[in-house]
């Protein structure tokens, strides 16, 4: 069996807070949340971000506001090697992907 090492994911908040992740996470309002963001338009539980199938990926759970990838509304979707996502009004976090060192 082949096994593979997810990339890393770097996500950079408008505010130049940094996140590096080398498993799944969760983003939402709640605290449990791997990155949490304090905004109204943020469910508690918003989105899941998970390394499948050689690469990462963003699935929507049900929010009401949704998740937006690159400035279209998603449910699921691959990130790319670099990109921009957002939900309701807050500011845009940018992503990138880089091989695990």
């Amino acid at each position: 069996m082949i096994a593979f090492s997810p990339d890393v994911l770097r996500i950079t908040l408008a505010d130049g807070t940094t996140f590096s992740f080398r498993q799944g996470f969760a983003i939402g309002r709640h605290s449990t949340c791997g990155i949490c963001i304090r905004d109204g338009v943020v469910s508690p539980r918003h989105a899941d971000v998970v390394w499948e199938n050689g690469s990462w990926r963003i699935q929507d759970l049900q929010s009401a506001n949704g998740v937006f990838l690159n400035g279209q509304r998603i449910q699921p979707a691959v990130l790319a090697r670099r990109g921009a996502f957002n939900w309701g009004q807050v500011d845009r976090p940018c992503f990138s992907t880089s091989k695990r060192r």
